[in-house]
């Protein structure tokens, strides 16, 4: 069970990204050989249950008759990332292809405004090398985490200064006025560093 990864809406199993060997199963490491499968990307293991590695395209348009070979599909065999990302061309906006075992829904390959997604390049570096270090960063993540990082710093501040506010014993009008000032600056301040 710890390879599966989620279910397909046409209720094919999804394991996980890595092949019996534990490598790419489409793209392996010398010494490994890819794995074999059909035009829906799609094969047995060795139960025979008939599962994908990652997203199909023939979830949402299932094909009628008999499943043709990657190797006989010319654009599968030529490039099996790039006819993935084909079988979506009817399907250019955020579309739902399966459920996550944890839950989570899975979507596929464009997101509501059919800009196509690509994967995060520490994670492309990260997965061909073991021991890569992350040096890379996308700026709208690391302002997100800046925003989140000192919401986390200021709540151990937040709670002292106020306890020691508490305890002066101030008039209700000052106290309000003091959390009227602080509500603001918190909200000028959350605005700030989305924006910066």
């Amino acid at each position: 069970m710890d390879t599966v990864a989620g279910v397909s809406v046409d209720s094919v199993a999804i394991l996980n990204v890595n092949s019996a060997n534990n490598v790419d199963p489409f793209y392996p490491t010398a010494g490994n050989t890819a794995e074999t499968v059909d035009a829906c990307l799609g094969h047995p293991n060795i139960q025979n249950i008939y599962h994908y590695h990652m997203a199909s395209g023939c979830a949402l348009s299932p094909p009628s008759g008999t499943i043709a070979s990657c190797a006989s599909t010319s654009s599968c065999s030529s490039s099996i990332a790039a006819y993935a990302i084909s079988l979506y061309n009817s399907y250019r906006t955020l579309t739902l292809i399966g459920i996550a075992k944890d839950g989570h829904v899975i979507y596929g390959p464009y997101d509501s405004t059919g800009t196509e997604i690509f994967a995060n390049p520490e994670d492309i570096a990260l997965g061909s090398n073991k021991e890569a270090k992350v040096t890379l960063s996308d700026p709208d993540v690391e302002r997100i985490r800046r925003n989140h990082l000192n919401d986390i710093e200021n709540i151990l501040p937040f709670f002292v200064i106020g306890a020691l506010y508490v305890a002066t014993n101030p008039t209700p009008v000052v106290a309000l006025w003091h959390f009227r000032v602080f509500f603001f600056s918190r909200i000028f301040h959350t605005i700030a560093y989305q924006v910066m």
